[in-house]
């Protein structure tokens, strides 16, 4: 409750000093508030209460690709309001240690979340692609690969812009960017957009290979009435929002380098931790577990039954304990949960 309260005193006193003279930076208080009202709700309330869902809840399954992809962003949104933590959000400027401390951590955001993404959509494309081709899945070797990736590339920049932050106090400040501190230094800001854009380019290129996957996974299901992989359609949808969230990023990326003091940008940036908790924490099972007052749904009987009547080679097991009939020997033994 006291966490609560020094929030609440601390956005309070945001919009006090708003109005004074001393206001450091062009920007309205409108977009300030808007702004760390994106970055409280996603990364302080609803991202939390949805990664404690997958990690918790036995009714719901998540890949630890995603689960990880929603920390990044969490991370993302504690950055960004270490000046308001502080108490530093609006008036003087934040001490240069202060100021230094929020310019690398959030200068070094979108390479991590970008390449928190991509992990995610290698491991869907990875996992697809072992279950068509019915080979056993290395998803295990590359687990802690996926999942160290975004943070061995979120520490490297962290380490770059600290130090060229502070052989550099002077362009180092809150002005330029009004929200949080950051570093004046083209080089640096240039080299991270160019990174997070290629990142992005190669989650685009994952994209169009899922779909590829998924389409001949549909066309399996379609002539045969078996589905190979198991996915859920629905993982179709929530990809291709994501994908166009990424698209829009690139662009907006682009615009902050042409234009660093539009605020355009960084609006767009602060609404990442809540696109990922709609598309993602919306989804019918994470619902029902945070119903928890309704009776839980009994599991429904699937079968996996060929349309045509080509019973050679075929056998079928059947599973007491989640009552599931699978009519494909190879689906049970190289089958992969790709649940996202």
């Amino acid at each position: 409750m006291s966490f609560t309260r020094n929030l609440a005193s601390q956005v309070t006193q945001v919009a006090q000093d708003a109005d004074q003279p001393n206001v450091v930076g062009t920007s309205s208080q409108t977009d300030l508030t808007i702004w760390l009202f994106f970055q409280i709700a996603a990364g302080h309330v609803l991202l939390p209460i949805l990664v404690a869902t997958f990690v918790l809840a036995k009714s719901v399954r998540r890949h630890p690709a995603l689960i990880n992809m929603c920390i990044t962003w969490i991370i993302s949104a504690i950055a960004s309001t270490l000046l308001l933590y502080a108490g530093k959000q609006q008036g003087p400027e934040p001490s240069h240690a202060l100021c230094v401390t929020q310019a690398a951590l959030l200068l070094s955001v979108p390479p991590m979340t970008s390449m928190s993404a991509l992990a995610l959509l290698y491991s869907v494309a990875s996992t697809l692609h072992s279950t068509l081709q019915s080979q056993q899945s290395n998803s295990k070797k590359n687990l802690f690969v996926i999942l160290i990736a975004p943070y061995i590339v979120y520490f490297s920049w962290i380490v770059a812009t600290a130090i060229v932050a502070s052989n550099n106090l002077g362009l180092v400040n809150r002005e330029r960017r009004f929200f949080y501190c950051s570093v004046d230094f083209d080089p640096i800001s240039n080299s991270m957009a160019v990174f997070t854009t290629i990142i992005c380019l190669a989650a685009f290129c994952l994209e169009i290979r899922i779909g590829q996957l998924l389409r001949l996974d549909w066309r399996g299901l379609r002539n045969a009435g078996v589905s190979r992989t198991g996915v859920d359609f629905q993982l179709v949808t929530r990809l291709l929002i994501f994908s166009l969230y990424l698209f829009l990023a690139l662009i907006f990326t682009a615009v902050s380098i042409a234009t660093p003091k539009s605020v355009f940008p960084d609006m767009f940036a602060a609404t990442g931790g809540l696109t990922v908790f709609v598309v993602f924490g919306t989804q019918s099972d994470v619902i029902r577990a945070w119903s928890f007052w309704r009776k839980p749904k009994q599991p429904t009987k699937i079968a996996y039954i060929p349309r045509e009547p080509n019973m050679k080679g075929a056998t079928f097991n059947i599973d007491e304990d989640d009552k599931t009939v699978v009519g494909d020997e190879s689906r049970l033994k190289h089958g992969a949960d790709v649940q996202m």
